[in-house]
């Protein structure tokens, strides 16, 4: 994925009701973290301190809820709210929203209905000292969203045409079943086959498996991926422990 992109867009709809847990009129902070929709905008992984075996990661995302946006960062496990705003995400309505860093590091978010006219809603500068990006797509085991039509500009093309995208297919229970990337005219796409909820495997547009995992006792606990990642036959194997 590029890395020296300034700006991306994509397109959300929320597929729940909002919902007042508590019974009080303010829905403020009635969601917790299984509700969320989750953007990470910037990951970095810190370096590895004897004994760990690994760097802790600090990221910074776009938090959803059918009622609010709000721009967090996470340094290992202290969470910093930067900013937040009261949003009414209608169920199965698409908005649009688009993202764009300043040359400063600060982070400016736009939202509106879908094909309609972006407002900002949230700004903020993030402490993060990394200049690495990595864009993804997350919900909580509760929430239900979709994503679709993902666009990254490159502030080095002399057009604004010109955009790296990417596309989404999902199936009646809400999983993505395929992913597709758009890039100066050419498309890339990647089917994944599931058990249950869980991803088993990738294919590529000609049906060649890219791509497997196998699972332990939870939905989300991989013990071994094996993954092409040089485009030559064979798949390297990594295992989790």
């Amino acid at each position: 994925m590029p890395t020296d992109l300034e700006t991306f867009s994509f397109a959300y709809q929320s597929k729940q009701d909002t919902v007042d847990f508590d019974g009080d009129p303010d829905t403020e902070n009635d969601y917790g973290p299984e509700y969320y929709g989750l953007v990470l905008m910037k990951v970095f992984q810190q370096a590895v301190v004897p004994p760990a075996t690994e760097g802790e990661y600090e990221y910074i995302a776009l938090v959803i809820t059918p009622n609010e946006l709000s721009l967090r960062e996470w340094n290992a496990d202290v969470v910093t709210v930067l900013d937040t705003a009261a949003v009414d995400s209608a169920k199965d309505t698409w908005y649009d929203v688009s993202a764009t860093w300043s040359a400063g590091g600060t982070l400016t978010i736009s939202r509106g209905p879908q094909g309609g006219t972006l407002a900002q809603v949230l700004s903020a500068t993030t402490t993060l000292t990394n200049t690495s990006q990595d864009i993804g797509f997350g919900v909580g085991e509760e929430a239900d969203y979709l994503f679709d039509d993902v666009r990254f500009y490159d502030p080095t093309a002399t057009t604004t045409q010109s955009t790296i995208g990417r596309r989404f297919a999902y199936d009646a229970m809400g999983r993505r079943v395929s992913e597709t990337y758009f890039e100066d005219g050419a498309s890339h796409t990647t089917y994944f086959v599931y058990d249950g909820h869980r991803v088993i495997e990738e294919l590529n547009g000609n049906g060649n498996v890219t791509a497997s995992y196998v699972y332990g006792k939870y939905i989300d606990e991989v013990l071994q991926m094996q993954r092409n990642t040089d485009g030559q036959p064979g798949m390297e194997t990594h295992y989790y422990l």
